[in-house]
């Protein structure tokens, strides 16, 4: 065989596997086995319609093996976080998260999600950390035009609500949020 030319097809594979193997921590499996963009376009159309419907399981099946092909998509990791966020597996959610937000800083529903995730991971750290998430999605939405806005704003009251009772929020956390912009409603 070591003679024998090979097709187009077998050195796209060869490189591919190449590619592979010489970045394990981005490995697009999907790619090696030839699934095109459009490909992986329709399978996380399907989970996300899954989710949609209440398929937890169903959904959550189809975005790991969506995530085992290509763990850079963005829109596997929002799927399979907000899943993991549903389910209870709050810290594998809070790292897709923060791996969302890495590849798009901007991603308000990312900063939603992650920091509700810390809120119910809980303690003074994490509580700090969601605070920041939340000033953040208020910072790219100052209006509080979008769903992202407007429930990390009603968070923001309720914190303010809770500080002004006399709560057992520590006193940095009261100092961000009293920074922060008031509900609109």
């Amino acid at each position: 065989m070591a003679n024998e030319k090979l097709t187009p097809l077998q050195e796209e594979a060869i490189e591919n596997l190449q590619m592979w193997l010489r970045n394990p921590q981005g490995i697009n499996l999907g790619a090696a086995l030839g699934y095109t963009e459009l490909d992986i376009a329709h399978l996380i159309s399907l989970a996300f319609k899954l989710l949609e419907e209440g398929k937890l399981e169903n959904a959550r099946t189809l975005y790991e093996g969506i995530h085992a092909l290509n763990p850079d998509n963005v829109d596997a990791m929002m799927g399979l976080g907000s899943i993991y966020t549903h389910q209870g597996h709050t810290e594998q959610a809070i790292e897709l998260f923060g791996r969302v937000l890495e590849e798009d800083p901007s991603n308000t529903f990312a900063l939603l999600q992650r920091g509700e995730c810390y809120i119910k991971v809980g303690g003074e750290e994490q509580l700090k950390q969601a605070v920041e998430d939340f000033k953040k999605v208020m910072e790219l939405d100052p209006q509080a035009e979008s769903r992202e806005a407007k429930r990390a704003l009603a968070i923001i009251n309720s914190a303010r609500e809770v500080a002004q009772e006399g709560g057992t929020i520590p006193e940095d956390i009261k100092e961000v949020t009293k920074n922060l912009p008031s509900s609109n409603a």
